[in-house]
């Protein structure tokens, strides 16, 4: 992907994720399941509470969201009542400006209240947006934001070892002069395909391949090696996850936990990286070979 960048925005280029973006490339997954067969199994999941969802804008405008539905997110970790709030102080001559450049005077029944009272009419889409949230993501988020949070530490760290150019090339991003504007967002996603929108440069998280599928480990020979807890933990840890959140799986106390985590990252069994005041963990490459041999070609550690 080819990106213009001027020198000037580079001093401001930052890292975010942005909820309401998962949103919207779930909703284009639903409406074109053949571009994200990486995720058949959530989409199966998620269509029995989606078939009676009444959100018609959503469905109008997900395949291919108008400007004003995707405002740069404004700091790393933003929620998705934060960026709807953004969506509903749209400038309404923005909005209907955008609806006209797309449909011409014909503007589709679906999104006509947004074209002929845009601040009625994005309240209203809002509203179906959260609604669908609720239905096909609220339940999934904590994996999907666990994803989104050990790439953006990943990126973070390449920046801190080799500078925005090794960014770069490990994203594929070839960067050329271009106007200033604001700054610039560099955004993960698990559903949006790759691509620019305004100062956004939305691009594929690493691990998308293991966020839905798994093969059943075998406990009964792994719990003989390290213990049934440990292996207990081994095969949660397919998916990064806190201390706070392993405890309350497991049943066990934190400090029990963490001591269990200590052991088995001493040997090579689990990662750690922090990002803020969490410590994520996930099991290694070296764990899930024993855990599951004939899946090791395809499973590796999400962070570094």
């Amino acid at each position: 992907m080819e990106a213009r960048i001027a020198a000037e925005d580079l001093g401001d280029l930052r890292l975010a994720r942005s909820p309401l973006r998962e949103l919207l490339g779930s909703a284009a997954t639903v409406l074109r399941p053949r571009r994200g067969l990486a995720h058949a199994a959530w989409l199966a999941a998620a269509l029995p509470a989606l078939r009676p969802l009444a959100v018609p804008m959503v469905w109008e405008l997900a395949a291919d969201p108008p400007g004003f539905l995707l405002p740069p997110p404004p700091r790393l970790n933003v929620d998705l009542d934060t960026e709807l709030d953004l969506v509903r102080a749209a400038d309404p001559c923005l909005v209907r400006g955008e609806l006209e450049r797309r449909y011409g005077p014909a503007v589709p029944a679906r999104v006509r209240e947004l074209h002929e009272h845009p601040e009625r009419g994005l309240a209203t889409l809002a509203g179906e947006l959260a609604a669908y949230w609720k239905a096909a993501l609220d339940e999934v988020w904590p994996r999907v934001k666990a994803l989104l949070e050990l790439d953006l530490i990943y990126r973070g760290q390449l920046i801190v070892s080799g500078g925005l150019r090794t960014l770069f090339d490990d994203l594929g991003l070839v960067v050329r002069p271009g106007p200033p504007s604001e700054g610039v967002v560099l955004v993960p996603s698990v559903f949006m395909r790759p691509g620019r929108h305004g100062r956004v440069i939305t691009y594929s998280a690493r691990g998308i391949g293991n966020l839905w599928t798994s093969q059943e480990p075998d406990l009964g020979a792994l719990s003989a090696l390290v213990g049934e807890t440990r292996g207990r933990l081994l095969e949660l840890l397919e998916l990064p996850r806190t201390t706070i959140d392993l405890a309350a799986l497991v049943g066990l106390g934190a400090p029990a936990v963490s001591h269990h985590l200590a052991v088995l990252h001493a040997a090579g069994m689990v990662w750690r990286v922090r990002h803020g005041r969490k410590v994520y963990y996930q099991r290694t490459l070296k764990a899930s070979q024993l855990m599951a041999p004939g899946d090791i070609a395809h499973h590796g550690p999400l962070a570094l």
